[in-house]
């Protein structure tokens, strides 16, 4: 499974990425993503936003697991069942480079 993991938004408007490949990981941290997207409920693509907050964070998300799923989250709007997997991706975020 892979996963495309990326921050932007709020007041400075930063911009975090993330990348995993759980065969990449140890075992246990790839049982650990796996059980979190699973937990997540993300099952369709979508954008989930509103356009009145300009200052929210911004979380897209792409699961790649022989289908892709593509998903875009507001503070607002990330479902309780998937904060669990964005702030394991966010603690693993880091700003992207220009370039």
């Amino acid at each position: 499974m892979k996963i495309q993991f990326q921050e932007t938004g709020g007041f400075v408007g930063t911009v975090k990425v993330c990348q995993l490949d759980t065969d990449a990981l140890a075992h246990d941290e790839a049982q650990t993503v796996k059980r979190l997207v699973r937990e997540s409920g993300i099952k369709v693509s979508g954008r989930h936003c509103d356009e009145m907050g300009r200052d929210c964070q911004q979380y897209e998300i792409i699961i790649d697991d022989g289908r892709e799923i593509s998903v875009t989250y507001d503070d607002g709007n990330v479902p309780e069942s998937a904060w669990g997997l964005v702030g394991y991706l966010k603690d693993r975020a880091s700003p992207k480079r220009r370039g």
